[in-house]
């Protein structure tokens, strides 16, 4: 249940507010109620009758591509995981109460286990990753649907985030460009090379998360496309 009211809702809560008595309106609620369900119901046909034309004509094609299509957005899902769970470890303390952020000192290996490890302690990432399969699974279910207004709705903000995830990415960098200057040819005492590997690695994120997005949405039109194209062929 997402809470939001549907047209015939509206209509009936204006009328009740404007204090036009129930039973005046109640036949006409009725009558719409039933045809909300019989239309309703035509269109969960339709839907079904699409989905299984759709699910056929993916079950004749070559299955490399499919395969392909489903481990990108797997790396999709793993690269959000991967990002809030260095977020979260960024802000977990050591023994002496310094985090990664303060300037901890940790090895390649330290942060390689952070971004590819489980976390059982962090909700986060485990939220972010479940609503970006979420988001997945109901931009498979538009294109097969073919409905092109959901599909607008689902990729609105996409053009955006891969973006910012992209200029984040640039400003991230130029700061451990700063840093490597910092550890490496200025000396100074409080930073240290093994840092860099942070902002690197938040590049690699930021980056790779943009590209495998778009690359995802990309993905999904010329695939569901081509098989939209070959029924009609047919």
């Amino acid at each position: 249940m997402t809470g939001i009211p549907s047209p015939t809702d509206v209509l009936f809560n204006t009328l009740h507010w404007l204090g036009v008595p129930f039973l005046i309106f109640a036949p006409l609620m009725f009558a719409l109620q039933i045809a909300e369900w019989v239309k309703t119901g035509q269109h969960l046909g339709v839907g079904l009758r699409v989905v299984g034309e759709t699910a056929a004509m993916l079950a004749r094609r070559r299955p490399v591509r499919l395969v392909m299509f489903a481990l990108l957005q797997s790396l999709l899902v793993a690269l959000v995981y991967s990002g809030f769970t260095l977020a979260h470890a960024m802000g977990v303390s050591d023994a002496a109460g310094r985090n990664i952020a303060d300037g901890s000192s940790f090895t390649w290996t330290q942060l390689w286990m952070t971004v590819t490890t489980y976390s059982t302690t962090a909700k986060l990432p485990y939220q972010a990753s479940l609503g970006v399969m979420g988001w997945l699974i109901a931009l498979n279910i538009a294109h097969v649907a073919r409905s092109r207004l959901l599909i607008r709705i689902l990729t609105l903000l996409v053009n955006l985030l891969a973006t910012l995830a992209v200029i984040a990415g640039i400003l991230i960098g130029l700061v451990g460009l700063m840093v490597l200057c910092l550890a490496t040819w200025m000396h100074s005492p409080g930073y240290n090379v093994g840092m860099v590997s942070l902002y690197a690695a938040w590049v690699v994120i930021l980056w790779g998360g943009a590209a495998v997005l778009l690359e995802c949405v990309s993905k999904a039109e010329q695939i569901y496309n081509q098989d939209a194209q070959s029924q009609a062929l047919q």
